[in-house]
């Protein structure tokens, strides 16, 4: 009875494991670039994850598939398209697999194929699995053929002289475990093979058909799967003398591929049952373990799992491209669906305090979200039923004793003290004539006067006296020297006291007192202008413009591009800003972007695994007291905390893509 009880407490607490902490897995076919729909094998390098398929050797960098096919005209490249195992050894060459004619190494640096047959006098035809040894030797599983040890010529650099091992054998499986010990899985058992002595250890030799090892990181311990008759675990002394085998499940059916996850689980790749998963805290009490299948997955065959350096999990299949799962913090958040249940695209975010931001929309009028479970509450604009163009938000402007929202309409919606009730505040309007209207950004400069920008109506400026009974606004002045037939997009105070004003037309240096336009020396940019970020910390303002990133010296008011016209792809810069850390962040269309204060490397957030969307704006919000990067546009709001991205990206460029740059 205690042991029933103790069958269903485990399963029941699965289930609700399961119930509580469902994924998202990202799931890639050949229409995303997959050259085809069998992922036999994964690993990576330093810069990318590489993918053996049925149609050739494919390379990710988070956001691209390059595929390399056999050619019939070029010596460089591969000998076989249908590929069955990956590795890279310890001098970065990958070695690969193929179902017929041995094997391939590619060198990434080179970009160069060898075949091995220009290495080793003998090898297999069909290598099933490969390994490097502590020795750096490189060991081939093959179908029918054995084992082939391959030791690195001490005559010849680069060449290998060639041992045979379990002549006839199909070895599926190798590992290293512990160091100069080489367990080999076969469909006829498994052998340990002392690497020093070049000789086998005696164990207790089975007759499993033997699909793949897996080393958890326990200490003398192995779990291999044998098909349809189970998944086992096995242990050894210190000496490897004596040795403990014990079967765990037979549940799952037929057990091709093994991966460990987080939080105790086994994860099992089957072949006919899919994607399997199983809580092993359940059989560290003695009872038998249940797995359960991941409907996530929507595969039946599952051949090869990868864990990154990031710890992404990745998952390839038979017939069914490749999945992804990260069940790490990464350092993004996704929230607030946009663009779902009739809401349109974010065009402004802000932060309001207390884990909310505001967003405001191109249709659906301003929202306040609250970050932690990403509700939406709308905060109507005055007669916005009766006149639409309320409900396009342009801009907002929030400090401690006024919230202002810009929107395409006449004049702009306000409210007093903000901070005192963030979520039920409500909106008043102010439209003092048919001048105001249209406002696209706000400014209050160092002397308190707000100075507004407008889609159409030049450029104009106002005081706001707060008074007991409600403030005012007044001492409006319009310029209409300026900004007529043009949108105003950004402000920014040189130390003179002029205004740097960007707009579609280009940039200005405002007089305030002269009311007169001047350019700046030696060169006047003349592109779009969608957005201007004043980084006083590097002496420079940066421009987001309809041809990419520029800079503007605040001394030799030179505006350059930044980067070399080749490096991104070509498209305006509609979003721009820096973090606490001085980083500036920028996007191009569906692109995110990061260049680095204090190195001046630039490096691209891969946001393809949250889904493709083009980013139209950008806000610094706080979570948990954690200042956090937002951008949003026509999805989901991403929410990215630059201290674990950008800390964490150097382990892989599987969170970050291939891109990197210095200046």
């Amino acid at each position: 009875m205690i042991l029933m009880m103790r069958y269903f407490t485990c399963l029941l607490l699965f289930f609700l494991f399961q119930s509580v902490k469902g994924q998202e897995y990202r799931h890639y076919t050949v229409n995303d670039g997959l050259p085809g729909s069998d992922v036999t094998a994964i690993c990576e390098n330093e810069y990318f994850l590489w993918l053996a398929t049925n149609e050739g050797l494919c390379r990710f960098d988070g956001h691209e598939f390059k595929t390399y096919r056999k050619g019939s005209n070029s010596d460089n490249s591969l000998s076989e398209n249908n590929i069955e195992s990956l590795m890279f050894d310890s001098k970065g060459l990958l070695w690969i697999g193929l179902k017929t004619g041995g094997v391939d190494i590619y060198n990434p640096g080179k970009d160069r194929f060898t075949h091995i047959s220009e290495l080793a006098d003998d090898y297999p035809q069909r290598v099933t699995c490969i390994f490097e040894d502590s020795q750096h030797s490189i060991w081939l599983g093959s179908w029918r053929s054995g084992l082939y040890q391959l030791v690195p010529s001490i005559k010849e650099e680069g060449k290998y002289e060639v041992l045979k091992h379990y002549p006839g054998t199909i070895v599926s499986t190798l590992v290293e475990k512990p160091e100069g010990y080489l367990w080999i899985g076969t469909y006829y058992g498994y052998y340990l093979y002392d690497i020093h002595k070049k000789c086998n250890v005696e164990t207790r030799h089975n007759e499993h058909t033997i699909s793949q090892f897996l080393d958890r990181g326990e200490k003398n311990t192995l779990w291999y799967s044998a098909w349809s008759e189970g998944l086992f675990k096995i242990s050894w002394n210190d000496e490897l003398t004596a040795f403990e085998e014990k079967l765990i499940t037979t549940d799952a059916g037929d057990i091709y591929s093994l991966a460990s996850d987080a939080d105790n689980q086994i994860l099992i790749g089957t072949w006919g049952r899919g994607m399997r998963k199983a809580e092993l805290a359940c059989a560290e009490n003695g009872n038998h373990l249940i797995t359960v299948t991941d409907p996530q997955v929507k595969a039946l065959a599952i051949e090869s799992f990868f864990r990154d350096k990031y710890n992404r999990l990745w998952i390839g299949t038979y017939g069914n491209g490749l999945f992804c799962f990260d069940n790490e913090k990464r350092g993004i958040k996704q929230i607030a669906p946009i663009n779902q249940d009739n809401i349109s695209a974010a065009t402004v975010l802000h932060e309001l305090g207390e884990d909310k931001m505001l967003i405001g929309t191109q249709g659906n009028g301003l929202f306040v979200c609250n970050q932690k479970n990403g509700e939406l509450f709308p905060k109507p604009m005055s007669d916005s039923e009766q006149v639409p163009n309320l409900n396009y938000i342009q801009t907002i402007y929030l400090d401690k004793e006024l919230l202002i929202v810009g929107h395409d309409h006449l004049g702009f919606c306000y409210v007093e003290h903000p901070y005192e009730n963030r979520m039920n505040f409500k909106l008043k309007s102010f439209q003092p004539d048919q001048r105001l209207g249209k406002v696209t950004s706000i400014y209050r400069d160092r002397d308190s006067l707000f100075w507004i920008g407008t889609k159409q109506n030049g450029l104009v400026s106002l005081r706001y006296q707060n008074k007991p009974a409600g403030g005012v606004f007044s001492h409006i002045t319009y310029y209409n020297s300026f900004g007529q037939n043009d949108e105003i997009t950004g402000f920014a105070q040189a130390q003179d006291g002029r205004l740097w004003i960007s707009t579609h037309s280009g940039l200005y240096l405002f007089n305030p007192v002269t009311r007169k336009v001047e350019t700046f020396e030696e060169e006047h940019v003349s592109d779009m202008v969608y957005r201007m970020v004043d980084d006083p910390l590097n002496e420079c303002l940066w421009l987001g413009t309809s041809t990419g990133l520029k800079r503007v010296g605040y001394r030799d008011k030179a505006v350059k591009p930044y980067f070399p016209s080749n490096l991104l792809p070509s498209g305006a810069v509609h979003t721009l800003i820096l973090d606490s850390d001085n980083n500036l962040w920028f996007s191009i269309a569906d692109r995110v972007y990061c260049l680095r204060s204090q190195s001046k490397k630039l490096q691209e957030l891969n946001v393809l695994s949250y889904g493709k969307q083009v980013f139209t704006c950008a806000g610094i919000v706080s979570e948990n007291g954690k200042r956090m990067v937002a951008f949003g546009g026509t999805d989901k709001l991403l929410l990215v905390e630059p201290l674990v991205v950008l800390n964490k990206s150097q382990a892989t460029r599987l969170l970050l893509t291939g891109l990197e740059s210095g200046r």
